[in-house]
């Protein structure tokens, strides 16, 4: 294929990523294959064959190395929603031995929860929020 298709289908690609929000996915595949078209523009790729084992390659080794950590650099930036209630108070639904499973109320809303402290949290009790795990509250008593 000739360097300037390889150039076109990459910025195609990285347009359509910021148009649909593919999750970085389009960001590293259109990468490479501006990568690519580069290469050929220089003279270092060699047949057809050649370039799509080239771009196939470096898609697989950005998107390995890279897309997981600028995905979870842009959550950080955002501030991943559920996470936002770590440090907020909660009140205990049912009474929770330590490491055990119930339920706990926080803005309103039941959640399932988890007492990671040391000493059983009594059913009305007031709860810091350590953790979410998944959908789990991880509580402890102060």
């Amino acid at each position: 294929m000739s360097w300037w298709l390889w150039i076109v289908f990459g910025v195609v690609l990285l347009v359509a990523e910021v148009s649909i929000d593919a999750a970085f996915w389009l960001l590293f595949i259109g990468l490479s294959a501006v990568l690519v078209g580069l290469g050929g523009f220089f003279g270092l790729t060699g047949d057809p064959v050649a370039q799509w084992l080239l771009f196939a390659g470096l898609s697989l080794v950005l998107l390995y190395f890279f897309r997981g950590r600028l995905r979870a650099a842009a959550m950080r930036r955002q501030g991943a929603p559920v996470d936002a209630v770590v440090g907020e108070d909660a009140i205990a639904v049912s009474a929770m031995a330590a490491g055990a499973l119930g339920k706990a109320t926080l803005r309103g809303a039941e959640w399932d929860a988890r007492n990671v402290g040391s000493s059983e949290i009594p059913r009305g009790a007031r709860v810091r929020v350590a953790r979410v795990n998944q959908l789990v509250l991880e509580l402890k008593q102060d």
